[in-house]
């Protein structure tokens, strides 16, 4: 293999391939070819071997692997190899198979596989699917080393104070890190939509109906994850803009609950958790409803996301004095008061170890206390680490005489 180098080489952040490929020969032939472009690489026979050399050596940046090896199979290494990485050292996985198939494709997409080629692959093939893993690894890394520079060095905890205006994505990082998180959030629903649809369109009608329908569903997912994110966005940009009027009514406190868990039921049933609804106020409340559930949606969605398989998620309404508080109460991870001040900048995730899982662009927290703040109330986060996370809604208690 021989041709053109190839600029894998980025300034802070290097490529380093490792090739796995039960073949010697075939392994040889690939690092030679990198080698002879300036990339480091390094190749093994063995998937145990290259396991540990992926723990021994978080330079390396992209695993290529064979999918078909005695033992641990290619997928098996990729799954392992993607669960042991922080996005402080994230890894790439480009796939090489001489017997592509459906079933392989669909569970490399799945792990979070970045390419599968056939093999043997052509060089300018290669050579560019590395240089794009590569660039999203190296992207992935920049991002974290980013977003942890702005993590301020005490550790303090928080607990019930009022949490401050978000503050803009660009103030914090001139825009760097809303850049890192649209690319990498707005890619992730991509890769299913194109690679499923390449799947329907490359067998000519030749798939059987219900392998038609999964694909098609994986597709709606990913266009609906697509679409939220995309809103979110348009939303954020639009309240800060033009901060929407409130159409406020009387409405029951209860009877918002129970659209709120109605709308998050199926969510919280997929990862095993409950949602129960603890209702302690007696007072109906006079504020715009559709505004104040948009408001608790994000809350929710948070608390699901974060917190474990089982858990309990609680909503619950209570008053104090002359105002009324709308909560989620989660036993997730629960946040420090640096960690907390991060979450309600736009655009900031805490621990980006959970990207693959949970995704989002870090903007429920900030969406929710900026229309807190159009109800004429305030956004309340209760929260330390190990301890789980109550974000509060309060809302001010008005007369009859007062609503006019």
């Amino acid at each position: 293999m021989g041709g053109a180098a190839v600029n894998l080489l980025l300034p802070n952040i290097p490529a380093r391939i490792l090739t796995v490929d039960d073949e010697a020969v075939i392994v040889d032939e690939i690092v030679d070819s990198l080698s002879l472009q300036a990339i480091d690489a390094l190749g093994l026979c063995n998937p145990s071997e290259a396991l540990e050399a992926l723990r021994a050596d978080p330079r390396i940046t992209v695993l290529l692997t064979d999918l078909d090896m005695p033992g641990i199979t290619g997928l098996q290494l990729a799954e392992q190899a993607l669960a042991a990485r922080s996005e402080e050292t994230a890894l790439e996985v480009v796939l090489l198979t001489a017997h592509a198939n459906l079933d392989a494709a669909i569970d490399a997409m799945r792990i979070g596989v970045f390419d599968l080629l056939r093999k043997p692959p052509r060089l300018t093939t290669l050579r560019d699917t590395l240089e794009r893993a590569h660039q999203k690894a190296a992207d992935r890394r920049t991002r974290h080393l980013m977003m942890t520079a702005q993590s301020p060095s005490s550790d303090t905890t928080a607990g019930g104070a009022p949490a401050p205006p978000a503050e803009p994505a660009a103030e914090s990082d001139g825009g760097g890190t809303f850049l890192s998180v649209i690319s990498h959030e707005f890619r992730t629903p991509l890769n299913p939509i194109i690679g499923f649809s390449q799947l329907i369109e490359q067998n000519n009608g030749s798939l059987p109906e219900g392998e038609v329908k999964e694909y098609a569903r994986y597709i709606r997912e990913a266009g609906e994850s697509l679409f939220d994110l995309t809103e979110s966005v348009l939303k954020l940009t639009e309240i800060k803009a033009r901060p929407p009027k409130a159409f406020k009514e009387w409405e029951q406190p209860y009877a918002l609950l129970r659209r709120l868990r109605s709308k998050h039921a199926d969510a919280a049933s997929a990862r095993g958790q409950r949602l129960d609804i603890h209702y302690n106020a007696e007072q109906i409340v006079f504020t715009d409803g559709d505004m104040l559930v948009e408001a608790l949606n994000h809350l929710v969605a948070n608390a699901i996301a974060f917190s474990p398989h089982g858990a309990e998620i609680t909503l619950t309404v209570r008053t104090r004095g002359r105002e009324m508080a709308f909560s989620v109460i989660d036993n997730g991870p629960g946040m420090s008061a640096p960690q907390l001040k991060r979450a309600l900048r736009p655009f900031e995730q805490l621990d980006l170890r959970h990207t693959r899982s949970h995704g989002g662009l870090g903007i429920g927290l900030p969406l929710a206390g900026l229309l807190a703040g159009c109800l004429d109330g305030r956004l309340d986060i209760d929260t330390r680490p190990a301890e789980g996370t109550k974000a509060s809604i309060w809302l001010p208690l008005v007369g009859k005489a007062e609503s006019h």
